[in-house]
């Protein structure tokens, strides 16, 4: 019992009293925990301005949006204020605003030192949230760790794209040349630089150039985002 005061749970399919008003609907589920009077309309208030539906307590569940609907829940699993919050499918069935507004509401959280684990397909939109991933693949935790650990690790034989404002041609000889540079691509006065290394490399590659007087406009190293992450791990377990 004392580990579940600890804890709050938004589902992804969650019940809704539809026949309630929004402050109706909070009050019932304060009242579940014993927060009635002063201590529980503050709460409610406090909450529902958290997830930005203080405008709404007098709106009928019923006739609130998808999204909406969603953050009402998610004040619900706050009334108790648990320390561990578990959320299903958070921004599941959401158009892009209210992914936005969901988004603000979770970095809101975060920072107020609540640990929020989020099981989630939206892959695209963790980066932005998470500090830390798991990843689960038919039922076996697979990768835990640090996000930014996971993407440097993978992105760190991704190619270099060198920008040059002309000499392309001479730019290849140059890069041929040094014996980490496994293959270069050329488009336009792009190159698509693949290499063996890190940022030691990447540090040479540019000097290189820049010693034989090549005008680099710009250079970045391909990154990877949490979906492509998802794809690499989860086929090297299926093979």
């Amino acid at each position: 019992k004392k580990l579940k005061e600890k804890i709050g749970y938004m589902p992804d399919f969650f019940g809704s009293y539809e026949n309630l008003k929004v402050i109706e609907y909070m009050e019932f589920y304060a009242s579940i925990y014993g927060i009635v009077g002063k201590e529980s309309k503050d709460l409610i208030m406090d909450l529902l301005e958290l997830v930005n539906l203080e405008e709404k307590k007098d709106a009928y569940v019923d006739g609130l949006s998808r999204g909406m609907k969603q953050r009402l829940c998610l004040a619900r699993s706050l009334v108790h204020n648990p320390e561990l919050l578990i959320l299903d499918e958070p921004a599941s069935g959401m158009d892009p605003r209210s992914r936005f507004e969901m988004k603000g509401i979770l970095k809101n959280l975060k920072d107020m030192d609540k640990t929020v684990i989020i099981s989630s397909h939206i892959l695209s939109e963790m980066n932005e949230i998470c500090t830390s991933v798991g990843i689960i693949e038919e039922g076996n935790l697979i990768y835990s760790g640090g996000i930014n650990n996971l993407l440097s690790r993978m992105s760190s034989n991704n190619p270099l794209k060198i920008i040059v404002r002309d000499k392309v041609k001479e730019s290849k000889v140059i890069l041929s040349e040094l014996p980490y540079i496994t293959n270069i691509k050329e488009n336009s006065k792009e190159l698509t630089v693949f290499f063996n290394g890190g940022e030691i490399e990447i540090s040479n590659t540019i000097k290189a150039l820049v010693l034989k007087d090549i005008p680099v406009v710009s250079f970045t190293q391909v990154s990877e985002n949490l979906e492509d992450v998802f794809i690499k791990i989860t086929e090297k377990e299926s093979k």
